[in-house]
């Protein structure tokens, strides 16, 4: 054989590298494995931390499984660059036949490892909109997937049954108007059903029908590095607020001469606290960059940008207490996160989000929260006649 000068160093380099990956994917499964049997092996074992193993050695075979492909288009990068004996065609279609069906059964090996053990990662929502969200979502994926499978399918399998054999002779066939319709009028109608659909859903998420229930007004103020939350009291409203009025002791920058301001709760822990099946209504602002309100477990995510107020409207099915039964983990708790890279301690953007079975647990924390103005606890009772003089 002769080797062709033009290229052949970067088809050996590609093939090289992606080798010298498998020695340290194989001693990496290996440890946690090992890891993984020694936390088994102990009384006292976290099964979170187990399982962080276990889901560490998937992730493993996944990558073991990605550079096996590199590995095989590196080779067949270098094999394109030798000049081999001549050979019949009709061999060569049979190679190639072979292969493509030895390639699409790895794949598809491959696709039913990935929907054993990574589907899992999906969080389902627990809230009215995010369900709604979840639908689009499975029903959008059922229809690509079922096209993806079919279409790669009659792509390997044709290729292995279709090989050139003697005797065989391809048909001419060169156009078919009813079929070209057919297969861009199928897709055409499918995708505008999928995106109407998905017009629909963003719909009902930005102007939900709440049945005439008055949401429950929660403020939340990005800043670099955490969440400042405020609520309204017994009012229900919350005060007016201004970017001149930000202080060290006022970092809301609420207007103290308004008369709904007197009342509100600002919570100095990083707990957001709602009730379940009651309408929530994020009021979202930034005071320095931009940062995302991201609630992944009830689908929520929304900018919070300088100089420009949000808003999210969302319900909660389930409580916190349900969804610690639910999941069987007693240290879970739904969190609010930051979705934009806003700086060094990025990861300092998070609170934890605390649905109550009902009003009167949520009563119960504010009552013992201080009000803006007086800094005595909020009262839970209609407004004395010395509290509305204020």
């Amino acid at each position: 054989m002769k080797i062709v000068q033009k290229g052949w160093g970067w088809g050996l380099a590609a093939a090289l590298l992606a080798l010298s990956f498998a020695p340290a994917l194989g001693q990496l499964g290996e440890e946690a494995r090992k890891r993984a049997a020694e936390i088994a092996a102990e009384p006292t074992s976290s099964a979170i931390t187990a399982e962080a193993v276990k889901d560490l050695e998937s992730w493993v075979i996944t990558l073991a499984g990605i550079v096996l492909i590199l590995v095989l288009i590196a080779i067949n990068r270098v094999a394109s660059l030798v000049e081999f004996a001549p050979i019949s065609q009709q061999k060569t279609s049979n190679i190639h036949g072979w292969t493509f069906l030895g390639v699409g059964l790895i794949l598809a090996a491959f696709i039913g490892y990935e929907f054993m053990y990574h589907t899992k990662y999906h969080i389902w929502a627990d809230s009215v909109h995010g369900q709604k969200i979840d639908s689009l979502f499975t029903v959008t994926f059922v229809i690509t997937m079922f096209v993806f499978v079919a279409t790669q399918a009659a792509l390997f399998t044709f290729a292995f049954l279709y090989r050139e054999r003697p005797g065989r002779k391809a048909l001419y066939y060169p156009d078919n108007h009813t079929l070209e319709y057919v297969w861009t009028g199928i897709p055409a109608v499918t995708l505008l059903i999928l995106v109407g659909g998905g017009l629909l859903v963003w719909e009902e998420v930005h102007n939900p029908d709440l049945g005439g229930q008055k949401p429950q007004e929660i403020e939340l103020v990005g800043e670099q590095f955490q969440w400042r939350i405020r609520y309204p009291g017994m009012d229900g409203k919350l005060g007016k607020h201004g970017f001149k009025l930000l202080t060290a002791t006022n970092p809301h920058g609420v207007d103290s001469s308004d008369v709904n301001a007197k009342d509100d709760v600002i919570a100095s822990a990083k707990e957001i606290h709602i009730v379940k099946n009651k309408p929530v209504l994020f009021k979202v602002r930034a005071k320095d960059v931009l940062h995302g309100v991201y609630a992944p477990h009830f689908h929520v995510n929304i900018y919070a940008v300088p100089g420009m107020p949000t808003q999210f409207n969302f319900t909660p099915t389930k409580s916190t207490a349900e969804a610690r039964k639910e999941r069987e983990n007693e240290k879970f708790n739904y969190e609010l996160l930051c979705s934009q890279l806003c700086g060094s301690s990025h990861f300092n953007m998070r609170a934890v989000i605390i649905v109550h079975e009902n009003e009167k647990e949520l009563n119960d924390w504010m009552s013992k929260q201080a009000t803006f103005i007086k800094n005595e606890p909020a009262s839970t009772e209609p407004e004395s006649k010395a509290t509305a003089q204020l």
